[in-house]
């Protein structure tokens, strides 16, 4: 028969066992978890991946060089997050607020940003190869140098993007709408912009080989010469 000292000990090591992956889930004051409050919080170079951080509120938090491959963040707001080299591929972001972004070679591909917001942020060289941006708003984001490749961007909203030399080999942005969107030096070889609004567009020195511009709209407008404007209208762009 155990000594009554070690039998009254039993609860508190079992407490503290019970404790031990709490507290492991706790990192520099972000108890990680559906709804988190972890604004500003110093998560750079952590291990996330997986998480579960639905609705989470991360705004301003550092995440550079962390890993939130698989995580979910649907509906969590990341404004002004800095994501330099974050990996957020597969991860799960649709509804978030992603405005302000700031940081480059941040890794999304294949993640879920549909109906995500990153009006105005800065990922330059972002990959988002295979990316859900369906109904997506990059208002004026800078993702210049980016891979978009395969894409699946329906009702892309890029009113005034920056998209140069962005690489969009195969993407679907059909009914997307690219009005005043910065496209210098793109690659939309067998892209799908049908429908399309390509309102003061610029493509100059794009690469449009076998892209498909299909009741495409407004593609006469001060800012392209006629050369590009006859290429659009060749590959089914309105006049």
């Amino acid at each position: 028969m155990r000594p009554v000292s070690e039998l009254l000990a039993l609860p508190l090591l079992t407490a503290a066992f019970l404790a031990g992956p709490a507290q492991a889930h706790t990192i520099n004051g972000c108890d990680v978890g559906p709804n988190a409050n972890c604004a500003g919080a110093n998560l750079s170079g952590v291990d996330l991946s997986g998480a579960d951080l639905r609705g989470a509120d991360l705004r301003g938090a550092d995440l550079q060089y962390a890993n939130l491959s698989g995580a979910n963040l649907s509906g969590a707001d990341l404004a002004a997050a800095r994501v330099r080299r974050v990996n957020l591929s597969d991860a799960n972001l649709s509804g978030a607020d992603l405005r302000n972004l700031r940081g480059r070679y941040a890794v999304m591909a294949r993640a879920n940003l549909s109906d995500a917001n990153m009006t105005l942020s800065f990922i330059e060289f972002v990959d988002l190869r295979g990316a859900d941006l369906r109904r997506t708003n990059v208002h004026s984001a800078h993702l210049n140098g980016g891979n978009m490749t395969n894409v699946w961007a329906y009702r892309l909203h890029a009113h005034s993007a920056h998209l140069q030399h962005v690489d969009m080999t195969g993407a679907r942005l059909m009914n997307a709408n690219l009005h005043n969107a910065m496209l210098r030096g793109a690659n939309l070889t067998r892209a799908s912009l049908v429908r399309a609004n390509v309102s003061g567009a610029y493509f100059r020195y794009a690469n449009l080989t076998g892209s498909d511009f299909r009741q495409a709209i407004n593609c006469r407008d001060s800012r392209r010469d006629p050369g590009i404007v006859a290429v659009l209208v060749g590959l089914g762009c309105r006049s």
